[in-house]
């Protein structure tokens, strides 16, 4: 039977790439945004909004909407593959764990994340090659904020990390660590390991997933086909077929940008980075 294996964390943190390279091992089938976990969540808020009418009692409509969720899954898995492992790419597995794991006991996550200040960046580099005017909301939109005696950079920073895709994946990293949820059954990818060391990271990931070791083509990187426009200006997508060999701890932001998003996330920084906090 095929095992479900969903990736999901933060914007602009390699999720792309990791599964386009992950797709590459025989017992992979990689799935960019299936749209799997948007169904699940569906049917979670049916549950929610039609339970009080149902005329079965609340452990049946319980009982009935994980075997929904199930049988729902592997027919939709199996459908597109007959592989070990489905890997699922979308951020809204980050919102449903509960439920995935009453659904498929022991489901193993793989969450990608990414130091904050290299997000933050990668959010400017696709506002300076947008010709889309959504950037332009963070300082013309219905802003209550005197310019002139106010950060334009502050401005920036705040409106990208109050972005619901940034937002409501901290705080759902956040509840993981404050509710004591975190386990074995989750593996955290961070971005600059994965560029700093490709074979290690994926190494560990195979081992994670249970499937035997494989060797990656770093040269050769074969794109799934992605639908880019739904999640423009931020959401592309498109990965070089080479690995670039460049340094990702190396930000093109000023001190005072750095500051600020260091200081405002310490948590995260603390958990993921220590070396960072070290480093201060």
């Amino acid at each position: 039977m095929t095992i479900l294996v969903p990736m999901c964390g933060l914007p602009r943190s390699g999720s792309t790439l990791l599964v386009n390279l992950i797709n590459q091992h025989p017992d992979v089938y990689g799935s960019p945004d299936s749209l799997l976990p948007v169904m699940i969540q569906g049917m979670q808020s049916t549950l929610d909004q039609h339970i009080d009418t149902s005329q079965y009692n609340s452990d049946i409509c319980y009982n009935l909407f994980y075997n929904f969720c199930k049988n729902g899954s592997i027919s939709w898995m199996n459908t597109l593959t007959d592989k070990k492992v489905f890997l699922d790419k979308h951020r809204v597995w980050n919102e449903i764990i509960d439920v995935t794991r009453n659904t498929f006991p022991g489901t193993k996550f793989i969450v990608c994340i990414r130091d904050l200040r290299g997000v933050y960046e990668s959010f400017l580099k696709v506002e300076d090659k947008t010709p889309l005017s959504y950037k332009d909301q963070y300082l013309f939109g219905d802003q209550d904020y005197d310019y002139r005696e106010t950060d334009i950079e502050d401005v920036k920073i705040d409106s990208v990390f109050s972005e619901p895709m940034i937002r409501k994946n901290l705080i759902l990293l956040k509840e993981l660590l404050d509710c004591n949820k975190l386990d074995d059954q989750f593996l955290f990818v961070r971005y600059e390991d994965l560029i700093d060391n490709p074979h290690k990271e994926l190494s560990n990931i195979y081992e994670f997933i249970d499937i035997y070791p494989f060797k990656n083509d770093l040269e050769d990187i074969q794109q799934i086909p992605f639908h880019d426009p739904v999640f423009l200006p931020y959401g592309t997508h498109k990965i070089n077929s080479k690995l670039e060999n460049r340094n990702p701890w190396q930000f093109n932001l000023t001190p005072k940008s750095e500051d600020k998003i260091l200081g405002e996330n310490y948590w995260y920084y603390e958990e993921f980075y220590p070396e960072v906090v070290t480093s201060q």
